[in-house]
């Protein structure tokens, strides 16, 4: 259900697939979290409203609330492991592990 689609340095794009076209049929939460780290922290309301951490460092967990099919989060941090979890209805869906790209100049 839930599959990265594209990554960068510092965000990754989701098709979240329950059937629906450009929603999904019922709304869903996207838990984010670094390899390694059990617990999730920071929330926001869609993919752009994840906020860095004090002093712009990216947050090690985030918690996305939508029902979009595809999810864009930022404030990941370059070149890390991350682990993703579609929750619909207060049970885990799908996870997918991922790796954010390094940073170019």
């Amino acid at each position: 259900m839930i599959k990265v689609i594209n990554t960068t340095p510092g965000s990754v794009t989701f098709d979240i697939d329950d059937g629906g076209k450009y929603n999904t049929l019922r709304p869903y939460s996207v838990n984010i979290r670094r390899s390694g780290e059990a617990e999730y922290a920071g929330s926001g309301e869609c993919g752009c409203d994840a906020k860095t951490g004090d002093a712009g460092t990216a947050l090690s967990a985030i918690s996305v609330k939508d029902n979009k099919s595809i999810l864009t989060v930022f404030g990941l941090e370059a070149g890390t492991k991350y682990s993703a979890e579609a929750i619909f209805d207060g049970e885990a869906a799908s996870s997918e592990d991922f790796k954010t790209s390094f940073a170019t100049e």
